[in-house]
């Protein structure tokens, strides 16, 4: 074998390899958008937007990057750290922020389409069910996200207006 022939075995071999791991690099890519194209119609995000899309809402208490889950029981739906809450006086507005977001529209949940707010345990964590009308989806909110729903869905009910002062008060989406 000649050094001209080892060369190009040598240049083949590394080709092939980066070749490799180009095709390898593009099926992970199309699984990971296929799944996230598929994740709003598994966790039913798409049907409550339909059934309560977004509007404009004025001044509320906003919370950023919180854990959230959707769907039913025996099969959730996590938003890890990306979902964004406005908890104003008249509902509950959503946005997911995670990757290729756009089949997971802004929605708004008026306070008189909540059946329930209630307490409960994720995995050792403190979380919040939040049952809607008109849907099969349940909704999980993690941490003081949740227990501020609770509270401004306890006071919706009461008649109590809702208008905490938060270092989080702001308009939606300023």
């Amino acid at each position: 074998m000649s050094s001209d022939d080892a060369i190009k075995a040598i240049l083949f071999i590394i080709l092939a390899f980066f070749g490799f791991i180009l095709i390898v690099l593009a099926i992970i890519f199309v699984l990971t958008f296929f799944i996230a194209m598929l994740k709003p119609f598994v966790s039913g995000w798409r049907q409550l937007a339909k059934i309560y899309p977004f509007r404009e809402i004025s001044i509320g208490e906003e919370f950023y990057s919180i854990h959230g889950i959707t769907g039913q029981v025996f099969f959730p739906v996590e938003y890890v750290r990306t979902l964004n809450i406005l908890i104003s006086s008249s509902g509950l507005s959503m946005e997911s922020t995670a990757r290729f977001s756009f089949m997971t529209p802004k929605l708004f949940i008026p306070w008189e389409n909540i059946d329930s707010v209630s307490k409960t345990r994720h995995f050792f964590r403190l979380a919040f069910r939040i049952r809607v009308q008109n849907s099969w989806v349940t909704i999980f909110i993690l941490g003081d996200a949740g227990k501020a729903i609770l509270e401004a869905w306890t006071a919706s009910r009461s008649g109590l207006e809702i208008n905490k002062a938060s270092p989080h008060v702001r308009r939606w989406g300023q």
